[in-house]
This record gives structure tokens, C-alpha cells and sequence, in this order.
């Protein structure tokens, strides 16, 4: 403090009287105090406060402690010992923020009501890790971790619960449009789960202990997740696939009746749409009914089935369920006007549901009996509900009478248990 006081002697000659030397004294130290700013760009979104911090010796606060208090009020400052007279220590810091806070760091977004381009940093990160399969030796390029595994959320999930999220549905809608676009298929012969393409992209399920070794083919529903989820190039792929076929789509002018997602999903009535077609080459479920039409909706229940009960997660069924229904937003709502979007929505929504009761409902040897009371039927009907209500804003009779139908048949199941429990 003394020394500024000369220095304001030199370069103000007007600082004549103590008042404004002291004056010329807070003016540098608040200029100081802004070099303890965190090296960052601000944070987006929610405004964050430094916190700030200044300390300096009890002897300098002895002669100086008035000036001092007004001087670094902002400061938070404070008397210490083991600091020296001739030395003020600012610190300042932001708690509390993570790396997608920062714009160059910042995924993506897309809400409808906001959009914004990846940071320059995530997509440059995100770029080079979809190309890293789980077959090192075919890698094109290599990883920047230490571990070869900590691109993958299986293994590291990211900070921001959101991304990590969006990271793990990105699979699951992968794994959604492979099994039905039927760029994943199962070979009957071999009972694989096998990939359209299978450069660098070889379906490995991963070993709970992480020993490469010990990696096996993919020959279960419930390991097709898994097996996708260590494989950024195949996930891409397939993502590409559905860009692709949806552009090709677009460009031939086709209804979408006419599209590859209509065919293979068949309708029950196929005049609402104008589907067409010869109903070949539907999309079923060949690993547990390779004779049944499948709904999109029977994904989810046999991923559940063919899950280990200590594997379960109620939360990842949910993510896949809201996979399935985005999916089907998603490709949708590309061919019919945004203001009848909503409505479309409902209309294939329910075609699918109403085909998934069927399917639950069948009982015939090889297929488990009373499925129409597993939790996955009201996964369904419950979002559907919920979303109906919620973001369509629609009333749809089609939509009450199938969870009615539904709700009926299920207690016609538990009165006929009821009476006789063997039967169960």
C-alpha cells in the first residue's frame, strides 16, 4: 500500500491529498483482483458467482484496516499470519460447473423450442472416438485415454447426467432401427445376432470382468445393447442408414405408407395409410417367434425376458421405451405436415400397440403364457397415456379403447387365478 501511494505520487500529480492517493490504491488493486479471474469463457445457462477471496498480514490491516475494508469489500478480505506486509493474495473461483457449462465444450441441443451447434471441443472429441471399435487391431485411429474404454458410457459415464443419457439412448435407437430396418438380423443357423456390415464392426459382447479374451459373440437380445455399446462404428453405421433411408425416401417423393419403416411395421389396416407392398419381408423377432408380425413394442418385451434378473434396470427399459417412441416420432413426423404431426404420431402409435396386444395375448406352445401381464404392456400404455395428454394434446378413443381391452383382459387372468391358483 505504501508503495502505491508513492507510485500515485508520480503518475497523478492532481493525487495530491490522502483521499486520493487512496483512491488511486483501489483502482489497482481492483484491476489486480480481476487477474484471480478463473482462465475460462463464462458459463452458459444457469449464472454462476464467483467466489472471491483476498488475504494479507495483520500488520498491513493494523495501519490500513478502514481503507482496506471499503477497498475489498467485494473481496471477502482477510487478516492472516504467514503473509507478508508488502503482499495482498487474491483468489477467485467457480464451483460447481462441468465442462458441458462451457461453450466449446457444450453437446448439442435440440429441444424444438432451442438449438444449438455442438461445441468446436465435444465434436472434435466425439469425431475421433466413433471410429473406435472394439477390435483394436482393425482401429484406424487411436484412442486419447489411457484406458481404451473411457470413450464408451458403459464403462465412463459422463458428468452431465443429460449427455450421458442421450449417449445411452443413442444406442438403444440404433439397436431399435438395426432390428427393425433389418440391418441387424438373427442368423437362424448359427443363432447370432449378426451386423449388415461387419468391417471393424464385429457384434463382441463384453465380459463383465473387461478381459478381452473373454469377449463372445452376440447370440442374445438382451446382449445386443452391450455388444452396440462398445462399438461407436457400428452404432454410426446404422445411425447413417436411417439418414440415408429416410433422404432417399424424401427424394422419391414417398408417402409414408410407401416407406421402409411402414412395410416392415405391418399395419392392421393398411388403407389408413396406404401401405403397400405384398407383406413380405415383415419385421419379427426371429431369435423367440420367427412366425409372428412383430411390433416395435415387442422389442421391449423380449430384451426383458431374455435379461438375467440381476442385470434388470427398470430405468434402461424405460430409456429403450423412449427410444422406441422417439424413433417413431422422429421418422414420422419427416413425412407428414407439421401441423398434422401430432396426429400421426397417435395414429401409428397406436397401430403398433394394438399389434403388441395381439402378440401378448397369443398362446401357443414355445411361447411363455400370460405375457399380456408383464410390466412391459404397461410400460407402454402408461407413456402412451402420458404422452398422448401431455405433448400431443390429443383425445384419442382408439387409444382408451386398447387400454380398456387391455385392462379387461388382464383381470379376466387374474380372476380365473384367483379361483384356481394352479393354473398360474
Amino acid at each position: 500500500i505504501d508503495a502505491l501511494m508513492t507510485e500515485a505520487g508520480f503518475y497523478r500529480k492532481e493525487a495530491g491529498s490522502m483521499e486520493e492517493k487512496l483512491q488511486y490504491c483501489r483502482e489497482k488493486l481492483q484491476i489486480t483482483a480481476k487477474l484471480a479471474e478463473p482462465f475460462i469463457e463464462k458459463p452458459m445457462g444457469e449464472q454462476y458467482h464467483p467466489i472471491a477471496v483476498s488475504c494479507y498480514s495483520r500488520e498491513l490491516y493494523k495501519k490500513y484496516g478502514e481503507f482496506l475494508d471499503r477497498a475489498l469489500s467485494d473481496e471477502g478480505g482477510i487478516s492472516e499470519e504467514g503473509i507478508g506486509d508488502d503482499e495482498i493474495i487474491f483468489y477467485h473461483a467457480i464451483y460447481g460447473i462441468r465442462a458441458t457449462d462451457l461453450a466449446q465444450f457444450s453437446p448439442a441441443v435440440d429441444s424444438g423450442t432451442f438449438k444449438r451447434r455442438a461445441g468446436s471441443y465435444f465434436a472434435a472429441y466425439k469425431n475421433r472416438v466413433q471410429y473406435l471399435g472394439p477390435v483394436l487391431s482393425k482401429n484406424s485411429v487411436i484412442t486419447p485415454h489411457l484406458d481404451r474404454n473411457w470413450h464408451l458410457a458403459k464403462y465412463m459415464p459422463d458428468l452431465n447426467d443429460q449427455v450421458h443419457e442421450e449417449e445411452i439412448k443413442r444406442v438403444y435407437r440404433a439397436m431399435v432401427w438395426g432390428l427393425v430396418s433389418g440391418n441387424i438380423h438373427f442368423n437362424l443357423a448359427d443363432r447370432l445376432y449378426v451386423p449388415e456390415s461387419n468391417d471393424n464392426r464385429d457384434f463382441i459382447v463384453p465380459s463383465k470382468e473387461g478381459d478381452a479374451a473373454k469377449d463372445n459373440p452376440c447370440d442374445k437380445l438382451s446382449e445386443l445393447q452391450d455388444a452396440l455399446s462398445v462399438n461407436p462404428p457400428q452404432v454410426t453405421r446404422i445411425l447413417r442408414s436411417l439418414e440415408t433411408q429416410m433422404s432417399n425416401e424424401l427424394r422419391d417423393r414417398k408417402r409414408f405408407g410407401e416407406t421402409l419403416l411402414a412395410r416392415r411395421l405391418k399395419w392392421h389396416d393398411p388403407e389408413k395409410i396406404q401401405q403397400t407392398g405384398d407383406g413380405r419381408n415383415i419385421f419379427r423377432i426371429s431369435e423367440f417367434d420367427p412366425d409372428t408380425d412383430a411390433s416395435i413394442f415387442d422389442i421391449l418385451y423380449w430384451v426383458k425376458y431374455s435379461t438375467p434378473a440381476d442385470d434388470y434396470s427398470v430405468a434402461k427399459m424405460n430409456l429403450l421405451r423412449d427410444a422406441i417412441l422417439e424413433l417413431l416420432e422422429y421418422y414420422v413426423g419427416r413425412f407428414v405436415e407439421e401441423s398434422a404431426a401430432q396426429n400421426a404420431f397417435a395414429m401409428v402409435m397406436v397401430d403398433q400397440l394394438r399389434q403388441f396386444v395381439d402378440n401378448m395375448l397369443q398362446d401357443r406352445p414355445g411361447l411363455p403364457a400370460n405375457r399380456i401381464l408383464d410390466d412391459t404392456v404397461g410400460m407402454v400404455t402408461s407413456a402412451l397415456t402420458c404422452r398422448f395428454r401431455e405433448e400431443y394434446l390429443l383425445e384419442s378413443p382408439e387409444l382408451e379403447d386398447t387400454v380398456l381391452f387391455v385392462e379387461s383382459q388382464i383381470k379376466k387372468i387374474r380372476d380365473k387365478f384367483e379361483k384356481n391358483p394352479f393354473l398360474g
